[in-house]
Parts: C-alpha cells; sequence; structure tokens
C-alpha cells in the first residue's frame, strides 16, 4: 500500500517515487524559466529552483519525436538517478529537458545514465 504522506521519499523507508516529489502542473515548471542555477551535460539539460516543501521534487521533459517505448526509457533513467540520490539533493525543484536533437537509440541511454551521474555529482557539491 502507498503512504499519501508528504515526508521526503527516502525517509519514508521505502524505494518509492510517490507523487509528492513529482511536479505536476504548468505553473510549476513556469518557475524554471527565470532559474539561474542551470546544469547543462552532455546528454540533457536540469534547471533547478529553490522550495519550501523540505525535500526534492522532479519534473521532466523528454522529445517525443521517437516514440512512446524510447520515451519512458529515457524517464526511467532519470527518475532512478534522483531516486537514489533523492537524500542529496536538497529541498529543490529540478526540471531535467532532453531536446528534440537528441536521439535516443541505444547508445543514447548508456551515455545518459553516465551523464546523470555526473550532473547529480555536481548537484551535491553545490546543496553543500
Amino acid at each position: 500500500m502507498k503512504s499519501k504522506s508528504s515526508q521526503p521519499l527516502l525517509e519514508q523507508g521505502a524505494f518509492l517515487f510517490p507523487p509528492s516529489v513529482r511536479l505536476h502542473h504548468k505553473k510549476e515548471y513556469l518557475t524554471f524559466f527565470r532559474s539561474e542555477q542551470v546544469y547543462r551535460l552532455k546528454s540533457c539539460v536540469i534547471f533547478r529552483v529553490r522550495n519550501s516543501y523540505g525535500h526534492f521534487r522532479l519534473g521532466m521533459s523528454v522529445t517525443s519525436k521517437f516514440g512512446s517505448v524510447k520515451r519512458n526509457q529515457v524517464k526511467r533513467v532519470v527518475r532512478e538517478a534522483f531516486r537514489l540520490a533523492g537524500h542529496e539533493l536538497g529541498s529543490y525543484d529540478y526540471h531535467v529537458v532532453v531536446s528534440k536533437k537528441r536521439n535516443l537509440e541505444y547508445p543514447y541511454l548508456s551515455s545518459l545514465k553516465s551523464s546523470m551521474k555526473v550532473g547529480i555529482q555536481k548537484i551535491r557539491e553545490s546543496v553543500e
């Protein structure tokens, strides 16, 4: 049974990605346009804005150009990277953007995994 509490993800002791750590509404995404904290990685761009929730929240924009299967694979990789590092990401909203220029075929997924590791490390350093 899923918990509906707004407690941070890892304090619940579960390896879930509940709705409380996701961005849902267009209004929440619009705040990233005035963000000054941008991490440009080889395979994506991560925007960051401080929030008042006490834990991180994640939103993603991934092109649908290559179909739902590839798009969902990319989203799974991004969610997994943020889920594993969730307790170190601070009280911020993150928006990961994968542009239409990216080819989402096989080599991209492996480069995205390594790129996300580098990006999460940069974010950890800036949170401390």
